[in-house]
């Protein structure tokens, strides 16, 4: 009897129990389906035109139903120089952890007679003057009011972004003549130099007219080429005055002894 009653009993738990990890499961799975048309878009004129096809489990209770459309950058197209004068290669990098950016979209489920659908399609643009789209690769994920719509998708932004240089960098200068330096693909320019040099014509600080004598210290100065002596000029501690009063002492002693003789 137990044998029979435990039999009855095991595909009801089983039963249960798979009805029970369904109803567990349900809600993380996306409800929906969400398709990109075209994963690969091009750039037109700064910008992406992302075009959706929206499927919803029922016709939404409104026209138009607001959702969130969140991206993830995963990887960005580089186009790097590697050597001067050389195209641009592409490198793909991974961007890890991913950037995202999410914007709200109002999608409409009705035709012009008013009748609401339960699928749509719906287009919008993305441009790259946001400051976050570029060309590189990214993960789409659209959410509604009841959840995620839908699994993610990857769309590829085709296009060219901006040259980044990724040489090696020369810092080599070479000497020119007359001293100047001249840096690799660069113009002439003069050495630096932290000296100070003189610009134009300054005025001395002491005047011309102090190395001019004045009139009396040219009276006691004796002129060169000249045996005698200037008035107000003294030779040897003697003035002008006692070498005449000797002069005529001599003189008057000569003419007596001359008197005498005679």
């Amino acid at each position: 009897m137990k044998t029979a009653f435990r039999s009855l009993l095991a595909p009801v738990l089983a039963a249960a129990l798979a009805l029970a990890l369904t109803t567990s499961v349900s809600p993380a799975v996306a409800a929906g389906k969400l398709e990109v048309q075209g994963k690969e878009i091009q750039e037109s004129q700064g910008e992406w035109q992302i075009k959706l096809r929206i499927d919803l489990p029922k016709p939404p209770s409104l026209l138009d139903v607001s959702m969130n459309a969140t991206f993830s950058k995963v990887m960005v197209y580089e186009r790097a120089i590697m050597e001067k004068g050389k195209a641009p290669v592409l490198n793909k990098l991974r961007v890890d952890p991913a950037q995202t950016q999410s914007f709200m979209l109002v999608v409409h489920f009705a035709d012009t007679s008013g009748a609401v659908f339960k699928a749509t399609k719906y287009a919008f643009p993305v441009k790259r003057s946001s400051g976050f789209f570029e060309a590189g690769e990214y993960l789409m994920r659209l959410t509604g009011p009841d959840g995620d719509i839908g699994v993610a998708q990857r769309v590829v932004l085709n296009g060219e972004n901006e040259p980044v240089y990724r040489g090696p960098i020369e810092f080599i200068e070479q000497v020119g003549d007359a001293g100047t330096t001249k840096k690799e693909n660069g113009p002439v320019t003069a050495p630096e130099s932290h000296e100070v040099a003189p610009i134009g014509n300054a005025s001395s600080l002491i005047p011309n007219s102090a190395y001019e004598k004045t009139s009396e210290e040219e009276l006691r100065t004796r002129p060169k080429g000249c045996g005698c002596d200037v008035a107000g000029s003294s030779s040897n501690g003697l003035s002008n005055v006692a070498w005449t009063a000797m002069g005529l002492g001599a003189l008057a002693v000569f003419s007596r002894r001359r008197n005498r003789r005679t």
